[in-house]
């Protein structure tokens, strides 16, 4: 009997998760069609399209995960998700800060790419093909990158390290190193953005604020992607 009773628990989870995965999956394809009519007319809006869409796409991958009944990975794509809900609220309501935005999201990516060359030594790196990558080339893929990027960034690294010009020696690199290690982009302060958002009086159904809405289920996702994987 507790083995049936157990199959039969087992029944009526799978057909809810199915349930769930159809309404999920109707709710990805409305967001889906109302984006592919929406006309996103300034480069502001055409921010927010691109994060809107990378909002259905988390959905959908948590989506196939779900009918998997893969419920704590889905949990963890959602968490990418919600933080875009609160980046979107937030740019939004502050559209003077897109700017800033891609800025940080370029600097955040020169971050990354100088941590590659700090922390390499000569010839361990190399190249899909297997060739060496000297640190010498991996200097000049840095000054490369950096000429990629938009005046705005430019200048605020520049600005940040006190130079005029962007190369590469020992004295630069330690105020490489001391500008990076500060920089933080705004998109990954989430409490400061939720205050931001509350204060300009931003409210779910009039009542409540946004870190009201997503804490909860954002913390529990956090902790499931640190680590907390077990029951």
């Amino acid at each position: 009997m507790n083995l049936n009773h157990a199959f039969y628990d087992t029944d009526i989870i799978s057909a809810k998760t199915n349930t769930f995965h159809q309404e999920m999956g109707k709710l990805i394809y409305y967001f889906s069609e109302i984006m592919r009519s929406t006309e996103f007319k300034t480069p502001e809006l055409l921010i927010v399209r691109l994060l809107v869409a990378k909002i259905i796409s988390n959905a959908t991958a948590a989506n196939i995960l779900i009918y998997d009944e893969c419920f704590k990975e889905a949990h963890m794509i959602l968490r990418s998700a919600l933080e875009t809900v609160v980046l979107i609220a937030y740019l939004i309501n502050f559209p003077d800060k897109t700017e800033e935005y891609l800025s940080d999201a370029q600097i955040l990516k020169m971050k990354n790419n100088f941590i590659v060359f700090k922390e390499t030594r000569e010839g361990e790196c190399s190249d899909i093909n297997g060739q060496k990558i000297s640190k010498k080339a991996l200097e000049e893929e840095l000054v490369r990158c950096f000429g990629l990027m938009t005046p705005v960034s430019q200048s605020r690294i520049l600005g940040g390290i006190k130079e005029t010009e962007f190369k590469i020696n020992e004295q630069i690199i330690q105020k490489l190193d001391n500008f990076f290690k500060k920089f933080k982009p705004f998109f990954m302060r989430l409490e400061d953005m939720y205050k931001e958002i509350d204060n300009k009086g931003f409210k779910i159904d009039k009542n409540f604020s946004l870190r009201d809405t997503l804490y909860c289920f954002y913390n529990g996702s956090s902790q499931i992607a640190h680590g907390c994987f077990l029951d």
